[in-house]
């Protein structure tokens, strides 16, 4: 259960430094049902990790 975001009546400075996100959420998403389309071939999808070809988004980051 997430706790509710407090109201904006203190200001941000107030919060303990060593803690400073304690009691917020980290994120919340939105997922959109999966349409079967654009499904790749059995190697090709074994290999990217998902069968379906708008999903295949190879991690291009890195290391700051």
């Amino acid at each position: 259960m997430t706790k509710r975001q407090p109201d904006m009546a203190a200001c941000a400075g107030d919060e303990h430094p060593s803690r400073p996100l304690a009691d917020r959420s980290i994120a919340m998403a939105y997922v959109p049902w999966q349409k079967w389309r654009g499904i790749l071939e059995l190697e090709k999808g074994f290999h990217s990790g998902t069968i379906f070809e708008e999903l295949n988004k190879p991690f291009t980051g890195g290391r700051r």
